[in-house]
């Protein structure tokens, strides 16, 4: 839960009961920090993940107990994304160290990690220098990763600067750690289907 300079106001983690009309608020009483969309459900719906100052934190359901499970001072993570069994957690990691140079808006190190949530061992996996990983996503099945990747550039052509995007998506085999791109110049996704043999995505295709 974090307020406002006039404490008029607050933003945290809240919980509507579809039933009674009621809505439950999520905290830590020890810490107070700002929440990063978006929040993510274990498929047993007994444990909430969300992005909170920075780290990744896990909300229990059964005993109302929120604990960090990320804790990394050099890296801001956010995207949780829960496996199928909900056994671990997938996140992004940005380093809070800039990268300079004709990349905008890049950091050094970014990466995905996992987290087994009950040994709270954290477990690198894909890092490139500039690519920016984004929007984890398991298959339903358990078997693969899904996410995106984007990289910005300015470009100077006849005295005007533009701005350059390129995004891909890439799938990870959640047994071996190989990965591949399965698409480029996409827009927004990816999302599986329900028997994890095909992705979903949007992207801008010429005429």
């Amino acid at each position: 839960e974090v307020s406002s300079p006039d404490s008029s106001f607050r933003m945290g983690v809240l919980l509507a009961d579809m039933n009674r009309g009621l809505a439950q608020l999520l905290r830590d009483q020890s810490n107070s920090f700002s929440v990063t969309f978006p929040l993510s459900w274990s498929a047993d719906g007994q444990q909430l993940a969300f992005s909170g100052g920075g780290d990744i934190h896990v909300f229990s359901m059964a005993d109302a107990e929120m604990r960090n499970v990320s804790q990394s001072p050099t890296y801001t993570e956010t995207y949780p994304a829960w496996s199928s069994d909900g056994r671990t957690l997938t996140f992004v990691a940005t380093s809070n160290l800039l990268a300079f140079g004709t990349s905008i808006n890049q950091y050094k190190d970014d990466r995905l990690e996992i987290v087994r949530v009950e040994q709270g061992q954290l477990v690198p996996q894909f890092a490139q220098t500039g690519k920016d990983p984004a929007y984890p996503i398991w298959s339903p099945d358990g078997n693969w990763l899904a996410f995106r990747t984007y990289e910005g550039q300015f470009v100077e052509k006849d005295g005007v600067t533009y701005l350059l995007s390129y995004k891909q998506i890439w799938i990870m085999d959640a047994h071996s750690g190989a990965i591949r791109v399965v698409a480029e110049d996409y827009e927004n996704g990816p999302a599986w289907s329900p028997d994890s043999q095909q992705i979903a995505y949007t992207a801008w295709k010429r005429d």
